[in-house]
């Protein structure tokens, strides 16, 4: 569904009580009908971790160890 134009609002209470409208009186998904016009998020693969991250998470890791012994 695509908007016809772009909605004018008067003030910040007139799009309060049109998006309050909206929800209360659309179907369970309104929200998505609201974003439809969104594109979808680009997601990334996450990234590995680099050496130095990794060899400081160890360090840590060592040392809470060690004190947990004592």
């Amino acid at each position: 569904m695509k908007p016809q134009s772009d909605p004018q609002f008067a003030s910040v209470d007139d799009l309060r009580q049109t998006l309050s409208d909206l929800l209360l009186s659309g179907p369970a998904n309104s929200h998505d009908s609201i974003f439809s016009h969104l594109p979808p998020p680009h997601l990334l693969p996450p990234e590995p971790l680099s050496s130095s991250v990794y060899h400081s998470q160890s360090e840590l890791i060592r040392r809470l160890s060690s004190l947990r012994r004592r």
